[in-house]
């Protein structure tokens, strides 16, 4: 910084400069001399400080050319809060008040300011009483346009959380108000955020669509079953998938799969796997075969290194006989209808780990009033508040609980989840879907006169 004694022959000039300031406007000209012979001009290079933050504000300064940066220091970092250049009062409210510098002025260009020091503006006070009600109202002004700045920020932030924001809060962000000029640069790229989350959203609801079209509802039906189902992904998309068809009179096919992550990489891949598997198995087909060359298919294409767990069943529905095949899923669990439960353990490598994997089909039986109860690991391995998992014994406890009912059973186990999780956050996708073979007394019930 270099300072110079203010000339007498620069007095006048330098005095009318000042007095171009609205706080020195209406000042007494032998008050404005007396003011501008006993401060000091100072020179600022490029990149000084001209003042610090939290230094103590033993002067105000004047600016008379160049430009100023207003940065304050966060605790995550440095903002620049404005520029300024012209005629400017800078550091007033800090001599008044006897408070720290607020922030710290950055010469962005070559700087020349006359020094006032706090006692000349002490004085002033006495000698010209409308000075520091002039900063009182121009510090008025400035609070204004913080608080209008601070609401369109809440507005802003508003619009980031909303679904279908109001779309008039871009256009005020990227044509702020004079008085917000100088939020300009940050409202700027606040719009572009949100514009750049609507994309996202736009393009997240693309996949939901795509994805949703997939599922198979409304549900296949027949007297002989009843069939429901759930899916919560974790965010907008997810990679568990679940699949249901009838691919003969007597023959069900029920598929259930978990793609390792979240979000739209997740279900794209979700997606092809889902596809594949519809092309792969075929009515009488060995299950174990079909998921062995389903794995070859899917790997081939897998250039990201996901993979994915997967259960496919084929329930004949006239015999209850039954044939599954498990590629590192959760084990599914069949509820008799005595109300005592078995878990068909047993499974193989998930698909997309290894191309020459080989997968085996299992058997079993179904019987007249039997559920078979498939879910992903979101469902098993879903977390209270005090990390304390779900699981198996729970995932038993609640089907206990549902025995007898003809409702959702699939509802009613997401919602024994979600009761159990509380206010934890559901970190991964839940799916579930029940069969149940319907028994003679189920057709009855059914009846429109119950008989």
């Amino acid at each position: 910084m270099n300072t110079t004694r203010t000339p007498s022959s620069n007095s006048t000039a330098l005095a009318a400069l000042v007095r171009t300031h609205p706080t020195f406007a209406q000042l007494d000209e032998a008050v404005l001399a007396v003011l501008v012979g006993g401060s000091r001009v100072v020179a600022f290079g490029t990149d000084e400080p001209l003042v610090r933050q939290g230094d103590a504000s033993d002067c105000a300064l004047v600016l008379i050319e160049g430009t100023v940066a207003v940065v304050a220091q966060t605790d995550f970092g440095i903002a620049t809060l404005s520029e300024l250049s012209g005629v400017q009062l800078l550091g007033d409210v800090g001599v008044y008040a006897q408070l720290p510098r607020s922030a710290t002025l950055m010469a962005k260009t070559p700087v020349r300011a006359l020094r006032i020091e706090r006692a000349a503006m002490l004085r002033l006070c006495h000698d010209a009483p409308e000075v520091p009600l002039r900063v009182i109202q121009q510090l008025g002004a400035r609070l204004n346009a913080f608080n209008q700045a601070i609401a369109t920020y809440a507005d802003a932030l508003s619009a980031l959380d909303a679904q279908h924001g109001d779309p008039g809060i871009v256009e005020a962000l990227l044509n702020p108000p004079p008085e917000l000029t100088n939020f300009a640069g940050a409202f700027g790229r606040m719009a572009q955020f949100i514009r750049e989350q609507r994309r996202q959203r736009e393009e997240m609801a693309s996949a939901a669509a795509i994805q949703n079209a997939l599922l198979p509802f409304p549900l296949p039906t027949d007297p002989r079953l009843r069939l429901d189902a759930r899916i919560k992904p974790a965010r907008h998309v997810g990679g568990d998938f679940f699949d249901a068809r009838l691919v003969a009179p007597d023959r069900l096919i029920v598929t259930i799969g978990d793609v390792s992550g979240k979000g739209v990489p997740a279900s794209l891949f979700a997606t092809v796997c889902q596809m594949v598997m519809r092309l792969v198995l075929d009515d009488g087909a060995d299950l174990g075969a079909s998921l062995t060359r389903a794995n070859v298919l899917i790997t081939s294409a897998n250039r990201e290194g996901m993979f994915a767990t997967f259960l496919v069943v084929q329930l004949h529905l006239g015999t209850g006989e039954m044939r599954y095949c498990n590629a590192g899923h959760v084990w599914p669990t069949i509820q008799h209808a005595d109300g005592t439960c078995t878990v068909l353990s047993g499974n193989e490598l998930p698909l997309a780990v290894i191309e020459d994997a080989a997968y085996v089909e299992r058997r079993t039986h179904l019987a007249e009033g039997d559920r078979l109860v498939l879910c992903t690991d979101g469902v098993i391995e879903a977390n209270d508040v005090g990390g304390e998992e779900f699981g198996q014994d729970r995932l038993v406890e609640t089907l206990g609980l549902i025995r007898g009912q003809d409702g959702d059973a699939a509802e009613a186990i997401v919602a024994a989840v979600e009761a159990f999780a509380g206010e934890a956050e559901q970190f991964d996708d839940i799916a579930c879907i029940v069969v149940r073979r319907t028994t003679p007394a189920d057709a009855v019930s059914a009846s429109p006169n119950g008989t």
